[in-house]
């Protein structure tokens, strides 16, 4: 194997299973990352107190270093830069131009299919707050509002009348790139794809499974989904022509569509290009034996093998992700002093973990977005019944203690009928 270096965009939790992959191999590793004190600095060869958006301090260092490959993983920040310092580099390109902005950006998103035939929502990105309350209006009254760069539900809103109307606009900025879409009421599904020499191969389907008090925040991913057998078909012919579209050659696809209430059609809600999160990069390679990680570090590399060479993971039929959070989860808010986690003696809980945070300053907050879950774990079975009962014996033995060395969790939650929504 010839030894690269590889620029690494991004040095959170996140990113470091593509770095330590890529030092196992035997790599040199270069982290480029605003915050001097994230995760990867203590593993990366070099480090680059920089943005992952800075296109000109990227390239300048990038062709300074002589980098063979750029890749990241997860975050959404930085795709851009990424598509155009290959590009000036004539560097392996994990992205085309249209994928690159239709990760970064709602509103490009929706702008590229629009063109396509393949929007299928109403939305609008308005530029003043007349320009909302008309496409308020238009859509009665029935809206949701979010960011056009940012995900992880962070500056999303419901919006069912004025009255919710009025009392947004006073938490949210106008000037800053926002966009309006229509309210289709119903069931979200998570479909993650994989594309190879530019076909659809693994595509898998997972209900999102949310809270009514906590608005577009996921309690668990249930794969798979119940809409697998009727929508199966309809979601693959749907992939394939997003991926021509988009250009895309080689790489993972992550949707997300809502199937209405009114006519059980499918609507594209949100789309990145990359390796999925929230811990959806692990439910599709415990669902598909794909070795993500491996398969996105050969693209960035310009090194692919054959595709049956990174289905090397062992897959399971049901797979369950289950998460743990403060209200309206059985969690307690507070500073953690230790836990007790029974992993061991589960062989079919695959994996477990806080979501973001790490050692030692755990602490439980309010669940106010997707970024603010507090643990997971990862319950697997032959019916979902299996997996659910393992989920549900894990998290009796499972517990969390506060500074005060109470239990973190209320004695009265119910299990069963907060998650058992198959």
């Amino acid at each position: 194997m010839v030894r690269k270096k590889i620029l690494v965009l991004g040095g959170s939790k996140d990113q470091l299973p593509i770095i330590h992959l890529a030092k196992e191999l035997g790599h040199i590793i270069v982290v480029a990352d605003k915050n001097t004190n994230c995760l990867a600095r203590e593993v990366a060869d070099y480090f680059l107190p920089i943005s992952i958006n800075d296109i000109e301090q990227l390239t300048r260092h990038a062709d300074k270093l002589k980098v063979d490959a750029i890749c990241s993983m997860i975050t959404e920040a930085g795709v851009v830069a990424m598509y155009q310092v290959c590009n000036k580099l004539k560097l392996p390109n994990t992205y085309t131009e249209k994928s690159a902005e239709a990760t970064l950006s709602k509103i490009k998103m929706r702008q590229i299919l629009q063109n396509y035939d393949l929007n299928n929502i109403s939305y609008c990105s308005p530029k003043t707050i007349d320009q909302l309350r008309t496409f308020s209006n238009e859509m009665n009254h029935s809206i949701v509002l979010k960011s056009s760069n940012t995900g992880g539900q962070r500056g999303l809103y419901l919006i069912q009348n004025e009255k919710q109307l009025s009392s947004v606009l006073n938490k949210i900025n106008i000037n800053n790139e926002i966009i309006a879409e229509r309210f289709i009421p119903g069931d979200e599904i998570n479909c993650v794809f994989s594309v190879y020499e530019g076909k659809v191969k693994d595509c898998i389907i997972s209900d999102r499974i949310k809270d009514d008090k906590a608005f577009g925040i996921v309690k668990r991913h249930s794969f798979p989904s119940k809409y697998t057998s009727s929508h199966q078909n309809i979601l693959l012919d749907y992939c394939q022509k997003l991926s021509d579209v988009l250009e895309i050659e080689n790489g993972i696809v992550f949707p997300q569509f809502i199937i209405s209430d009114t006519d059980k059609k499918p609507y594209l809600l949100e789309l990145g290009v990359r390796i999925p999160g929230g811990i959806m990069d692990q439910l599709t390679q415990y669902s598909t034996g794909l070795d993500l990680v491996q398969f996105m570090l050969d693209i960035s590399l310009g090194s692919l093998k054959d595709y049956s060479a990174y289905k090397t993971k062992k897959k399971y039929d049901y797979v369950l992700v289950t998460f743990i959070n403060a209200n309206p989860g059985p969690l307690k808010t507070g500073k953690i002093h230790s836990i007790h986690v029974p992993s061991k003696k589960f062989s079919q809980i695959k994996s477990e973990d806080f979501f973001t945070q790490t050692y030692p300053n755990i602490e439980i907050f309010p669940l106010v977005d997707g970024g603010s879950r507090f643990y997971y774990y990862i319950s697997v079975g032959s019916t979902f019944e299996e997996a659910h009962q393992t989920s549900e014996k894990f998290y009796d033995e499972l517990d969390f203690y506060l500074v005060d060395k109470k239990s973190a969790k209320k004695s009265n939650f119910d299990f069963n009928s907060y998650f058992n929504q198959k």
